[in-house]
C-alpha cells in the first residue's frame, strides 16, 4: 500500500438481500478502506491532515472469508493508487444467497485457515529519516467484519485493527537519534502482536503478546540548530493506557538519552494518537540536581 497524508471521508452501505431459493454467483466485489482519523490534541503543530489514507498498491492482495468454505483472495493491481477496488465479472466462487456471510481481511495469508485467528505482529520497526512514516506501510493490518451479500454484490469496508502512533518530540539540541523506546511507569507490559477475529459483525481483537517495552530503530534520523522537533511515528495494537504514565526515551548516537513522560491514551482500533513532548537530555538532569553541590566536574 501507498499512505499519504490527507483529508478522506467514506461511507459504505451493505445491504441484507433476502434469502434466495437459488444460489446466485456474485459478479460483483467492492473493497474500500476506512480515513484513519488522528486525535484532536496539539491539533495547529501537525502538517499532516486530520486522517491518514491508505491507497492499494499493485502487489496487495486482500484475503476473503465465507462463513462456509475456504478463503479466496483478490490482487489489487487494477486499482493501484485508489483506496476503493472493484471487481466485477464474477467467476470467484463465491455465492449471493442469503445463508452465506464473508469477511475481508488485509495482508492475505495463504496459509490462514481459521478468520479467528488471524496473527499481526509490530516487532521490528524502523523510521528512516525525521518525520517520515513510509515504514508504516509495513505494518498494516486491515479487516472487516462478515457482510451479507446484496443484488449479486459483496461491498466491504475494511478498518485498520491497529493504532498509529505520532510522537512530537522537542529534543534539547541538536543531533542525530538511533532508537526511540516507549514503557509505562508502571512496569506494566504493552502489548505489540494481536490476534483478529473476522467471524462477527465487527472486527475482534485480541492481545497475543506483551514486552515490558516497545522500541523504534531510528535510521538517518536527526534535528537541527533551527529544528529541535523530531516526528516519529509508530503502530500497535489497540490498547487502554488511561491513567497510565508513559516513558518515552530517545537515544543519540553519541551516547545521550533524552527522556520525558506523556500522559497515556485510550489507543483505539483505526485511529491516531498523538503524544507530545519536551524532552530532556540525562547530562542536563544531572547537572541540574547537583547544582550547587561543592565539587568539580571533570
Amino acid at each position: 500500500m501507498f499512505l499519504r497524508a490527507c483529508l478522506l471521508l467514506l461511507a459504505c452501505s451493505c445491504t441484507v438481500k433476502p434469502l434466495a431459493e437459488n444460489k446466485v454467483d456474485i459478479d460483483f466485489v467492492g473493497i474500500s478502506v476506512f480515513p484513519l482519523h488522528l486525535d484532536d490534541e496539539t491539533r495547529s503543530t501537525i502538517t499532516l491532515g486530520e486522517t491518514i489514507d491508505f491507497l492499494w498498491e499493485e502487489t496487495d492482495t486482500v484475503g476473503i472469508f465465507p462463513n462456509v468454505g475456504s478463503q479466496v483472495y483478490f490482487d489489487m493491481y487494477t486499482s493501484a493508487g485508489s483506496n476503493y477496488a472493484k471487481f466485477e465479472g464474477g467467476g470467484w466462487a463465491l455465492k449471493g444467497s442469503g445463508e452465506y456471510r464473508y469477511a475481508a481481511y488485509y495482508p492475505y495469508l495463504f496459509d490462514t485457515h481459521d478468520p479467528s485467528k488471524i496473527y499481526c505482529s509490530f516487532s521490528g520497526q524502523v523510521q528512516h529519516g525525521n518525520n517520515d512514516y513510509t515504514h508504516l506501510t509495513q505494518y498494516q493490518y486491515l479487516a472487516s467484519g462478515s457482510v451479507v451479500p446484496s443484488d449479486g454484490a459483496l461491498d466491504f469496508s475494511l478498518k485498520r485493527v491497529e493504532t498509529v502512533l505520532m510522537f512530537i518530540l522537542t529534543m534539547p539540541s541538536a543531533k542525530e537519534y538511533e532508537r526511540m523506546r516507549i514503557a509505562l511507569k508502571s512496569g506494566d507490559p504493552i502489548a505489540i502482536d494481536e490476534k483478529v477475529n473476522i467471524g462477527g459483525e465487527e472486527p475482534v481483537v485480541t492481545p497475543t503478546r506483551t514486552v515490558p517495552y516497545v522500541d523504534l530503530l531510528l535510521s538517518d534520523v536527526h534535528t537541527e540548530d533551527n529544528n529541535l522537533t523530531l516526528v516519529l511515528y509508530m503502530m500497535l495494537p489497540p490498547q487502554d493506557l488511561t491513567g497510565q504514565e508513559l516513558l518515552i526515551s530517545v537515544d543519540t548516537v553519541d551516547g545521550d538519552t533524552c527522556w520525558g513522560i506523556v500522559a497515556g491514551k485510550n489507543m483505539k482500533m483505526n485511529n491516531g494518537c498523538r503524544y507530545v513532548a519536551t524532552l530532556n537530555s540525562d547530562l542536563g538532569s544531572l547537572m541540574e540536581k547537583f547544582e550547587g553541590v561543592e565539587g568539580h566536574w571533570n
